[in-house]
């Protein structure tokens, strides 16, 4: 009875220890074959995908190349244009009447030899501009930076006239007075919000920085020149 009784164990326990390596050896092989099909499923793909993407490179470089027409068309238009700069490069350097005019054509590098000769243009305006008094560079300065737009002795202009303003008193806006001496008019130039007049908006923009020391000093003995009505 205790012999039979202990085979029946036996066989029990070693089934259950058997059952659990089986099924692991089971799920293992599962797990293999599923991965090898994903993975070839996956390879297939890529390799399928890699192919179109080389063959519409391919197809796009064939379609960019240039057709023979496009060939010839480029070097004929290469060619005109070397015609066209021979034909330009023998006109300016030969001699030829101008249709329609009394005007002769001559050849450039004889043209700026006389240009030399004769004095640049730029060499006089500079040469002018030496024999500026520092009056006239001012007045010169007054129009260049547009001053004379708004400080001309106009009705309706958006600053007050400067004409006979230099050495007399000049109503704020802030109800200060003010003498207009050199400081004045320098301090007005460079910070134009720091004294603004009585009944003008505070529009004018401020020149610190933009007139050098040597222009301000020419602007002011302009409007020193003009203080006297």
């Amino acid at each position: 009875m205790s012999e039979h009784h202990s085979q029946e164990n036996d066989y029990t326990d070693s089934d259950i220890r058997l059952r659990p390596l089986v099924i692991f050896l089971v799920a293992t092989l599962v797990v293999a074959a599923l991965t090898i099909v994903g993975v070839k499923l996956l390879f297939n793909h890529y390799h399928a995908t890699s192919g179109q993407i080389i063959a519409d490179v391919e197809r796009q470089m064939l379609e960019a190349r240039p057709t023979n027409a496009v060939v010839e068309g480029l070097g004929e238009a290469t060619e005109a244009m070397r015609r066209m700069k021979l034909e330009v490069a023998a006109r300016l350097d030969g001699y030829r009447k101008i249709e329609g005019t009394d005007f002769v054509q001559i050849p450039i590098d004889l043209a700026m030899q006389k240009v030399v000769a004769q004095g640049l243009p730029v060499r006089a305006a500079v040469k002018a501009a030496a024999e500026e008094t520092p009056v006239q560079a001012g007045q010169r300065l007054f129009a260049e930076l547009g001053c004379i737009a708004c400080h001309g002795a106009v009705a309706g202009a958006l600053g007050p006239s400067l004409t006979g303003v230099y050495g007399h008193e000049v109503d704020l806006a802030d109800g200060r007075k003010v003498l207009a001496d050199e400081a004045y008019v320098r301090e007005s130039i460079l910070e134009p919000m720091a004294s603004v007049v009585a009944g003008y908006a505070p529009v004018m923009p401020a020149f610190k920085g933009i007139v050098t020391d040597d222009q301000l000093d020419k602007l002011v003995a302009y409007i020193k020149s003009i203080g006297t009505p």
